[in-house]
């Protein structure tokens, strides 16, 4: 997602570690979201994955990685200067793993 972006940060809900990245859940955009950046300051970029495109990253019946997630994952090593097919894995590893937490997210504060 490029430009101006709405970040409430009194609304961080929730962080996760996963490998070399982190992971949080926040109100962006008038929407719940989940925010993938580093763990330290090597990484000055975040990808973010707003609740309504979830279904696009995990099938919603057996959770299983979907082909769409795998290419995001592909462009999010790229997007973070990264190298390896491990790195690959990880990424979606994390996000899928995440996904639960992200649509069980209650309505932001903002919302009511």
């Amino acid at each position: 997602m490029r430009g101006n972006l709405f970040i409430n940060n009194n609304e961080k809900r929730q962080v996760k570690n996963y490998n070399e990245f982190k992971i949080f859940f926040q109100y962006i955009n008038e929407e719940d979201s989940m925010i993938i950046g580093g763990q330290n300051t090597k990484y000055k970029r975040a990808w973010v994955i707003p609740q309504s495109m979830a279904w696009k990253y995990a099938d919603s019946v057996s959770g299983e990685p979907t082909k769409y997630l795998i290419e995001s994952a592909i462009k999010m090593r790229e997007f973070f200067g990264l190298t390896g097919k491990d790195v690959v894995f990880k990424i979606a590893s994390a996000i899928v793993d995440s996904i639960p937490d992200l649509i069980e997210l209650k309505p932001s504060e903002y919302l009511l």
